[in-house]
């Protein structure tokens, strides 16, 4: 059997933890678009080891909470940190392709280079979140690299709704699926 860490061997560093901070920051950016999880189901991808946004999607109206990570330790730690949520051991870009129902997908930090080191890996996992979220839905990511990866969320049919106007990188970006892959 291949283990997610085998599958996904382009991370540099996995087993971190979504800190109070992190998730300052993402509350902060997140803003006027809270209402996107409220009666909908989440998937946090590289949830890390605290039980990633759980308590943020959860308190935002969230029906259900799904972490994953390639980081077996992070999960484990992640079990015993958040008892409300589901967590996965395994390639992110698999559990995409196996949900049953849709999620809104959301994660911190894991489009930042010291993450993800493969940029084809990172469009593959762009893609997996288009392919499974229907048009009107949201997905909403926070990195510090992020800006880096627009026009691959553009052609996977995922458009930035939140503009930064204060001048700052931009490193956060809620995306609505409003058409189909391909876009150039």
């Amino acid at each position: 059997m291949t283990t997610p860490s085998r599958r996904v061997a382009v991370t540099r560093n996995s087993c971190r933890s979504i800190d109070d901070h992190t998730i300052e920051i993402f509350t902060y950016y997140c803003g006027d678009f809270k209402d996107i999880f409220r009666g909908k189901p989440v998937l946090d991808v590289g949830c890390g080891q605290r039980g990633g946004l759980c308590d943020f999607v959860l308190g935002q109206g969230a029906t259900k909470y799904v972490g994953v990570d390639i980081d077996e330790t992070a999960i484990a730690f992640s079990w015993c940190a958040e008892k409300r949520g589901t967590f996965i051991w395994d390639d992110p870009i698999h559990v995409l392709s196996t949900l049953k129902k849709p999620h809104i997908v959301v994660s911190a930090a894991i489009f930042d280079n010291c993450i993800i080191e493969d940029i084809q890996y990172a469009e593959r996992l762009i893609q997996a979140i288009s392919q499974q979220t229907p048009t009107g839905w949201h997905t909403a990511h926070w990195a510090a690299d992020l800006y880096h990866y627009g026009r691959h969320f553009s052609r996977a049919g995922l458009d930035r709704m939140n503009t930064n106007t204060q001048n700052e990188r931009e490193c956060f970006g809620v995306y609505q699926k409003t058409a189909e892959e391909g876009r150039q």
